[in-house]
């Protein structure tokens, strides 16, 4: 998707996935757009830098009043161009006549509430302590003119301490879409994954050598006895045994599940082994003494009979 910035009055937002749902999270109300017919690439391109200037694209030599701009917004994908405007824009007699022009050209025109440097500069005000209140993430969302905000855990009580951040702060609440960072499905499939790597066999990658645990990280060594090398991302998990069971261990408040990169290592086969050296503090703190298992998911490729995820676990205990 290819996305240009426009400077001066008004703001291209560069990446809309922010404003994605997780399952499970109301989505806000809002009125429905009706989309008119695609604007060609040439023209839009044109328009979006002319009104980022705050120049007239129509006949009247009007444009909107710089009190009522609120962002702009587009892609090249569907050829839409979406102009914010603030409340009170209608009824400005300019303003008006530039908006009316815009709507007769296929531009689309929204009413919002906050400009898109508002909201940027609201963002950027989160770093000051909202991770400490429970934030696991956030993003500027133009479509839905909000900023959209991981949660975890997901509790009254943990958005009330997010919310008293933000009145603390001297944020707009209204501003906020809080979120669960961590849904059941996601819970249900991470309970999945550990049950299935509990129940792994262990033979056939072996742990080789000691293992040094402590509450903080672990290190070991694995070894791959197959005749298909394994492959791995950046990603692992922690489960506890408790009562005769493995669960996973829960994420502290602002924690949870990341971020990982999308490197792809190998442990080749024929009985290499490769050494790692884990810290898991960052994500979930200390570990208080238990029993431990440290899972990494892998693949042992096509050709492995059983094409199925195949699961390196490492067992250890905390005193």
């Amino acid at each position: 998707m290819k996305k240009i910035r426009v400077g001066l009055f008004f703001l291209v937002v560069l990446w809309l996935g922010g404003c994605a749902y997780a399952p499970g999270a109301e989505m806000p109300e809002h009125v429905p757009i009706p989309v008119p017919a695609p604007i060609p690439q040439s023209d839009l391109s044109e328009q979006a830098q002319t009104i980022g200037r705050g120049r007239p694209v129509g006949e009247s030599g009007m444009v909107i009043a710089p009190r009522y701009r609120g962002g702009l917004y587009f892609n090249f994908d569907n050829g839409i161009l979406t102009v914010l405007v603030l409340p009170g824009a209608m009824e400005d007699e300019a303003s008006a006549t530039a908006i009316h022009e815009m709507l007769a050209m296929g531009i689309i025109v929204r009413e919002v509430r906050f400009t898109h440097v508002a909201l940027d500069a609201a963002a950027r005000r989160l770093l000051r302590g909202a991770f400490d209140m429970g934030a696991t993430g956030w993003s500027t969302c133009t479509v839905n003119n909000h900023i959209a905000v991981t949660i975890n855990p997901y509790t009254d009580a943990q958005r009330e301490l997010f919310m008293y951040f933000l009145q603390r702060e001297g944020l707009e609440p209204d501003m906020f879409y809080l979120r669960p960072a961590i849904t059941e499905e996601m819970q249900t499939a991470r309970e999945a994954s550990v049950a299935a790597a509990a129940a792994s066999p262990r033979d056939i990658l072996p742990v080789a050598g000691e293992v040094a645990a402590s509450p903080t990280g672990i290190s070991f060594a694995l070894e791959n006895r197959t005749d298909y090398n394994f492959y791995h991302g950046c990603p692992w998990d922690l489960a506890h045994y408790i009562e005769g069971r493995w669960v996973p261990v829960p994420f502290p408040p602002g924690r949870g599940g990341g971020p990982w990169t999308l490197l792809l290592y190998t442990v080749p086969r024929g009985g290499t082994s490769i050494t790692y050296h884990i810290q898991f503090e960052w994500l979930f703190g200390e570990l208080p003494p238990g029993r431990y298992l440290f899972i990494r998911q892998g693949w042992l490729g096509e050709r492995y009979p059983h094409r199925e995820n195949t699961y390196a676990v490492v067992e250890f205990i905390l005193e």
